[in-house]
C-alpha cells in the first residue's frame, strides 16, 4: 500500500499540477489552539482544539515562548509569528503578528532556534556554530556585550562554536562543555554577564535547557544538573529549597533521556516513556494528581509511554509514539485543547482525530506540527507518468484525471489542500473510493474545503479518478 505517498495540489494560472512526494520525516505542518494573539490561525480568536496555522507552512522545528513561536524550515529561513515584545519575532518592527507567520529579516541560513519564556529573547544557531540573538536585551540576554534590545538577528561576540543553544541563555560545545549569560550563567555567580562565560565544574554534557534564570542539563549517565538564583519552589530538585550558582544534581537513582525546564519547573523522560517532574505545581503542571511542589522528582500519573514532553509555565504537554498529544495543567483559554477550559493535574487528551510528531508549549497556547511535505521529498519525487493534461477548465473548477496503473498504487494517498481552497475527488460511473471511512457512491465524490486539510484516499477498485482545484466555487460536474 502506498501510504506514504502525498498528491500535493498546486494551482496558478490557471494550471494545476499534481505532485506526488513522500512524507516527510523532519517536516511538519503547524495546528495551533490556545489564547488569542499567539495561533495565527487567521484571526484573532481563542481556540480550544487544534487549527490549522495559516499559510501551507512546512518547519523542522518549532519553539515557543510565553507569547511568541519560532519555526525553522529546511533552507535554514525562520519564521515567527505572535507577541512581538522588544522585537523578538526578528521582523525589524515590534508589531505583534497575531494571524500569519512573518519571516526573520536578513539573509540568514539558521539550523537551530529557541524561544525563551519571559525574557523576550529568540536564538538561533548557523552551521558554523555562530550564535545570534534578537529582542530583549536586558540584563544581556543576547549576549552581543550589549544591554540594547535588537529588532533582527545580531551575532553573539567570541570566538564560539556551538552545537546546541537555548534562549534562556545557555548553549553547547561539541566537547559537551557548556556556556552561560545573561542571568544566572553558571560561573558560581547569580550574573548577570553580557557575553558567554564557561560553566563551573568539571563537566560534560549531551543536552541543555534553559528558561528565563533557570538553567539545566543532562548528561550521558541520565543524571540532571541544574542552578538557578532562586530555588523557592525546588524545581532543582536537590531536596531543597535553597538557591544554587553552579550545577548541583537532582536526587534519587534517576536516569533520564529527555529534560525540560519552565521558569519555576523542570520535567524529564525515562527510556521507558515515564515522565517525571519537580518545582512549582501551582496548577497541577507536574502531573503528579496534585497542586503540591516538588523538590525532587516525581512521577506523572497515570500508565503513560510518552516520547517527548516538555513543561513550561503552568502547564505541560507530551507526545506518544501514536502522535495523540496528552496535556495537563492550567486551562485558561481551552489551552489543554480537549475542549474544555478545566484545569488538569494529571494528562487529558487533546481532542480530535490528530496525529503529530512534534509540539511546543507557551504560557497559554499550544503548537504542534504533523508530518508534512519536504521539499527533497517533492523534487526527488515527481511523479508526472500518472498526470494526465487538464481535460477540462470549467469556470473556477479546474479537472485533472489521474489513472493509477500500477496495482500497487491502489490504497491509501492523500490529497493536501495548500494554495486551493479545496480539493475534490470524484469517482468515475462504476467505480467507489474511499474517504477517511466514508465510501462513495458510483460516480459520487469525496471533498474537503478547508485550506491546509488533508483528503485521505483509499481506492478501492477505480483505476482512474478527477481531482479537481477549488479556487473559487464549485462548478457544476
Amino acid at each position: 500500500m502506498a501510504g506514504n505517498k502525498i498528491i500535493k495540489a498546486q494551482i496558478g494560472s490557471n494550471k494545476v499540477r499534481i505532485i506526488a512526494g513522500t512524507a516527510g520525516a523532519t517536516e511538519h505542518v503547524p495546528w495551533a489552539w490556545g489564547s488569542s494573539g499567539r495561533l495565527a490561525v487567521g484571526d484573532n480568536d481563542t481556540r480550544t482544539s487544534p487549527t490549522l496555522v495559516i499559510g501551507n507552512h512546512n518547519f523542522i522545528n518549532l519553539s515557543s515562548s510565553d507569547t511568541h513561536t519560532m519555526g525553522l524550515k529546511s533552507n535554514g529561513t525562520l519564521w515567527a509569528w505572535g507577541g512581538n515584545t522588544s522585537g523578538k519575532l526578528g521582523d525589524n518592527t515590534t508589531n505583534n503578528r497575531a494571524t500569519s507567520p512573518v519571516s526573520v529579516v536578513g539573509d540568514h541560513s539558521f539550523i537551530q532556534v529557541s524561544a525563551n519564556i519571559d525574557n523576550n529573547t529568540t536564538h538561533a544557531l548557523k552551521a558554523d556554530g555562530g550564535a545570534w540573538g534578537w529582542g530583549s536585551n536586558t540584563n544581556g540576554y543576547l549576549g552581543d556585550n550589549t544591554t540594547i534590545s535588537k529588532s533582527s538577528p545580531v551575532s553573539m561576540i567570541g570566538n564560539h562554536s556551538f552545537v546546541q543553544i537555548k534562549s534562556g541563555g545557555l548553549a553547547r560545545k561539541n566537547d559537551g562543555t557548556i556556556w552561560g549569560w545573561g542571568n544566572s550563567p553558571g560561573d558560581g555567580t547569580g550574573g548577570p554577564v553580557s557575553s558567554p562565560v564557561s560553566v563551573v565544574g568539571n563537566h560534560s554534557f549531551i543536552s541543555v535547557e534553559a528558561n528565563h534564570a533557570f538553567r539545566s542539563a543532562l548528561k550521558a549517565d541520565g543524571t540532571v544538573w541544574s542552578w538557578h538564583y532562586s530555588n523557592s519552589k525546588g524545581q532543582i530538585g536537590d531536596g531543597t529549597v535553597v538557591e544554587k550558582y553552579s550545577p548541583v544534581s537532582a536526587i534519587g537513582n534517576h536516569s533520564f533521556i529527555q529534560l525540560s525546564v519552565s521558569k519555576r519547573a523542570a520535567m524529564a523522560r525515562k527510556n521507558d516513556g515515564t515522565a517525571w517532574a519537580w518545582g512549582y505545581n501551582g496548577f497541577g503542571e507536574l502531573g503528579d494528581g496534585t497542586t503540591n511542589n516538588r523538590s525532587s522528582p516525581t512521577s506523572v500519573v497515570g500508565a503513560h509511554s510518552f516520547v517527548f514532553v516538555a513543561i513550561c509555565e503552568s502547564r505541560a504537554v507530551a507526545l506518544k509514539a501514536d502522535g495523540s498529544v496528552w496535556t495537563w495543567g492550567y486551562n485558561g483559554s481551552g489551552v489543554l485543547g480537549d475542549g474544555t477550559t478545566t484545569s488538569r493535574s494529571s494528562p487529558t487528551s487533546v481532542v480530535g482525530a490528530h496525529s503529530f510528531n512534534i509540539a511546543t508549549t507557551g504560557s497559554d497556547f499550544t503548537i504542534a506540527g504533523k508530518a508534512g511535505l519536504t521539499e527533497p521529498a517533492i523534487a526527488q519525487g515527481l511523479d508526472d507518468r500518472n498526470i494526465h493534461d487538464i481535460i477540462s477548465n470549467e469556470g473556477s473548477a479546474v479537472k485533472l484525471a489521474i489513472e493509477l496503473s500500477d496495482a500497487a498504487e491502489l490504497g491509501e494517498h492523500r490529497f493536501y489542500c495548500a494554495d486551493v481552497i479545496g480539493i475534490r475527488i470524484i469517482a468515475k460511473a462504476g467505480q467507489v473510493i474511499r474517504i477517511e471511512g466514508d465510501e462513495s457512491a458510483s460516480g459520487g465524490y469525496v471533498e474537503s474545503t478547508t485550506v491546509g486539510s488533508f483528503l485521505t484516499l483509499s481506492a478501492v477498485n477505480s483505476t482512474t479518478w478527477v481531482a479537481q482545484a477549488k479556487t473559487g466555487t464549485w462548478s457544476v460536474t
